[in-house]
């Protein structure tokens, strides 16, 4: 189903789900980071999962992060060379 029954931030396994997109949260999460050096994929979330008060939308299609400029050059070729899946 939809509920998260843990989250470690950048699991090094070979298989495994990502946490990518946005996240809607309830205002009192805001009490769970401490100061602006809070890790929000650390602590918090790993609590909240812990609660059982943290679910996802599992996406099975294509995602590609644009973090950087390497992203972004790829995402354009994909345009370009008319192979970009989100296009119909």
């Amino acid at each position: 189903d939809s509920e998260v029954v843990s989250f470690k931030e950048k699991s090094q396994l070979t298989e495994s789900w990502i946490n990518g997109g946005f996240f809607v949260l309830e205002p009192k999460f805001f009490d769970m980071l401490l100061n602006d050096q809070t890790v929000l994929e650390k602590e918090p979330l790993e609590k909240v999962a812990s609660m059982k008060e943290l679910a996802a939308f599992r996406h099975e299609g294509f995602w590609q992060c644009m973090d950087h400029k390497l992203d972004k050059d790829l995402l354009d070729q994909m345009v370009k060379e008319k192979k970009a899946p989100w296009i119909k």
